[in-house]
Order: structure tokens, then C-alpha cells, then sequence
């Protein structure tokens, strides 16, 4: 995350890959995700990203999204800080049993909220919820819910907890199941602060 008075960007990369031990196949959650957002004043903001994900066990190989919203800044200060929007998102997707992509338009609502503290010991939560309420393929309703929590240890060197929450009500083909979620374990050094 980069961010100056008026304008932010961020870059997010994740990915679990997961084996059931007796299965010969892996699961795969992976997303990349790069965010902007321009601050219309100290409470409103105007924001959008673009992005690509993937979840095998909800049976998506494909999704590339562009996302454009509008909110509000309803906390800051120097330890929190709540972030509420409403907006649009288009999207195509591939199934894991497709070749081709489908268009879809959803509408977006999504609450973040994180808690920090950088003098030692450093901690951090971030928690992410959006629901993505599909209008061009009406009925059906897609949620994300991240969480994730960090503290320092010693100087630098963190551990945590990250906990996520995928569901598509009509999944494409190819589906295990309706909804995705996993609870990680993670070690961390943090550069430059």
C-alpha cells in the first residue's frame, strides 16, 4: 500500500494451494488485485480496482473484475480506521469444466476495516467484507470475508493468523461446493518501518 494525502494504491497477492493428503488433486484460492482510490474530501472517496482470481474448489479457473465505487470514511484516527462503499463490478469468468468466459455485472457493497499499531510490539487487523448482489444474472449473490491478524514478536519479525470466507450461490460448473474457507498460519519480517 502506497498512500499520499489525497490518493492511495495497493497491490495484494495471494495464494493457498491445498492438498487433501489422499486426494491426487489440489485446491487453488489465488487472487491479485491492484486498487486505487482518490479521497473527494476528509469523509468521501471515490475508488475502483481491477483484478484476477481464482478458486478451483468453487470451480472458477478464471475471473477478471474491474470494480468502480463510491464511500465514505466513517473512522480514521491514529489507530483505526473503517472505510464503507457501494459501487459496480463487471467481471467475465471461466469455469474449471469451460473454455469460454461469461460476462457478468454485480453490484458491490464492501465494509474494511483495520486496527494498527506501529510502535513495538507492532499489530495489525485488517478485516474485508463485500458482497457482490448480480444483476445481470439475477438471484444470484457472491460474498468475500478476509481477516487477518498480525503482531510482532520481536523487532521486525511477525506471526499471525489469516482466515477467509468465499461464497457463490450459483457457483459455476465444475464446483466441490458452494463455499470456500481456510484458516492460515503466517511468519512474517516486515522491511522499512
Amino acid at each position: 500500500m502506497y498512500r499520499i494525502p489525497k490518493l492511495e494504491l495497493g497491490i495484494r497477492l495471494n495464494s493457498v494451494v491445498t492438498n487433501q493428503g489422499s486426494d491426487s488433486d489440489f485446491t487453488k484460492k489465488q487472487d491479485a488485485t491492484f486498487s486505487i482510490m482518490k479521497a473527494l474530501d476528509k469523509r468521501f472517496y471515490l475508488g475502483g480496482n481491477f483484478g484476477w482470481q481464482q478458486n478451483t474448489e468453487l470451480g472458477l479457473a478464471n475471473r477478471f473484475l474491474l470494480n468502480g465505487v463510491f464511500g465514505m470514511e466513517p473512522l480514521a484516527n491514529n489507530h483505526n480506521r473503517l472505510l464503507v462503499a457501494t459501487g459496480l463490478s463487471y467481471n467475465v469468468e471461466q469455469s474449471v469444466q469451460g473454455t469460454g468466459y461469461s460476462g457478468n455485472l454485480d453490484a458491490l457493497f464492501l465494509a474494511e476495516y483495520k486496527r494498527f499499531y506501529y510502535s513495538s510490539p507492532k499489530l495489525s487487523i485488517d478485516a474485508d467484507y463485500i458482497v457482490y448482489p448480480a444483476l445481470t444474472n439475477w438471484g444470484r449473490v457472491r460474498m468475500e470475508v478476509d481477516i487477518d491478524v498480525s503482531v510482532e514478536i520481536f523487532k521486525d519479525f511477525l506471526v499471525g493468523l489469516s482466515f477467509y470466507d468465499n461464497f457463490d450461490s450459483r457457483p459455476p460448473e465444475g464446483a466441490f461446493s458452494k463455499n470456500d474457507f481456510g484458516v492460515n498460519f503466517k511468519v512474517g519480517y516486515q522491511f522499512g518501518k
